[in-house]
């Protein structure tokens, strides 16, 4: 009997591993993985390229910050496009719509206390469309005060008015402690007061200087 189930056993084993196995399963592949039939017939891997990004469209958004000595500045904000034309209006730091493409900026200094003649300043800039572009505009500064004297004396009562290209920009009033922050560059200057009545050729205000101008009147 055990000499039996022995053979049983024998013939059980033999048979297991002699039985073919089961091929495994075959896996999908994902999209970016699909082969792509060589020329001699064979599979071959190649990667599906992913999709470039669509290009940006639309308007630009254009801020401008005007400073003095790295301080913010109030300033009156204009856009002209290529042909001249007012695109977008508004104040420093403002966000302005404007279409893609290079526009020239006008600032124009809104606060007299800041700067007594109220320059204006421009500069080119280049945008892209749906782009965030933010602009720096640096207006340059001196100080001035004056001092009027006729026949070697003081005089306080006169008033000295400062011009470029013809245009007055300034008043200063003589023998004044306070300075007057004012743009740099060369003026002519007026002066009228009780006693006389001049015209000074011209004054030159250097960038960053600080400046105290005698005007003598014999």
């Amino acid at each position: 009997m055990a000499r039996i189930f022995r053979l049983g056993l024998i013939a059980l084993l033999a048979s297991c591993a002699t039985a073919p196995s089961k091929p495994p399963e075959p896996v999908a592949a994902s999209a970016n993985e699909r082969a792509v039939a060589g020329a001699t017939g064979e599979e071959t891997y190649q990667p599906v390229p992913e999709p470039l990004p669509a290009p940006a469209t639309g308007p630009a958004k254009l801020t401008v910050v005007t400073e003095i000595g790295r301080k913010p500045v109030a300033a009156h904000i204009k856009i002209h496009g290529e042909d001249g034309a007012v695109l977008a209006e508004g104040k420093a730091n403002d966000v302005l719509t404007v279409p893609p493409g290079e526009h020239e900026i006008e600032a124009t200094v809104t606060d007299a206390q800041a700067l007594v003649d109220l320059p204006t300043m421009r500069q080119r800039v280049t945008v892209e469309a749906g782009a965030e572009v933010k602009e720096r505009l640096e207006f340059a500064r001196c100080q001035v005060r004056v001092t009027v004297n006729i026949r070697g004396k003081l005089d306080k009562t006169a008033v000295v008015t400062l011009s470029r290209n013809g245009t007055e920009v300034a008043k200063l009033t003589s023998g004044a402690e306070e300075y007057v922050t004012i743009s740099p560059g060369k003026y002519a200057a007026s002066v009228k007061s009780a006693r006389a009545v001049i015209t000074v050729s011209e004054i030159a205000l250097n960038e960053g200087a600080t400046q105290s101008i005698p005007i003598n009147i014999k």
